[in-house]
């Protein structure tokens, strides 16, 4: 980062590829729309050049870089409720691949489609929190830099998120309330 820093371009290249493919899951997930998150990812990068000077080594590069992400998707989320927009999958994202099962095939989708809808409904912080823990690989310590809150804070909105989505998943399809 000190070479980034000091304006090396190799090293920011290093650097935003490296993390690019995270951070775009990551702003994907949370705005669902491909194009906000190619936005978001664009944006968090650009900042990371611009103010990388700013970078202090308490935390990972990455976990600097997913805060910047998360104030920016969550700016491009409260933006698009003012005007009243509303956010759906892309359709890209939402179809399925080809299969020899069309029943298996429908229902991963009505399943995958289902979680979506749940993880959706959960407040921002929660959504975070466990977007940044399952599919970003981050420690709670390191959600806890990025949510600028405690460890025991971040343990709490896990924990509330896992119970609410299993509460939404179970009452959606109560076929899997043995699960």
């Amino acid at each position: 980062m000190l070479r980034v820093a000091q304006g090396d371009t190799k090293a920011f290249r290093t650097l935003s590829e490296g993390l690019l493919p995270a951070i775009y899951t990551y702003a994907s997930r949370l705005l669902r729309n491909d194009a906000d998150a190619q936005d978001v990812a664009q944006e968090t990068f650009l900042r990371v050049w611009l103010n990388a000077r700013n970078y202090e080594p308490k935390a990972r590069v990455s976990t600097w870089v997913h805060s910047i992400a998360r104030n920016l998707a969550i700016d491009k989320i409260r933006k698009s409720k003012r005007r009243g927009d509303h956010f759906e999958l892309d359709a890209e994202r939402d179809a399925a691949p080809a299969s020899d099962r069309p029943s298996q095939l429908l229902e991963k989708k009505l399943s995958a489609q289902a979680f979506q809808d749940a993880l959706s409904l959960l407040p921002e912080r929660q959504q975070s929190a466990l977007l940044l823990r399952h599919e970003q690989g981050l420690s709670q310590s390191e959600i806890a830099v990025v949510l600028a809150c405690s460890i025991d804070s971040v343990e709490s909105l896990l924990k509330r998120a896992r119970q609410t989505l299993k509460q939404q998943l179970v009452t959606n399809n109560p076929d899997h309330s043995g699960e």
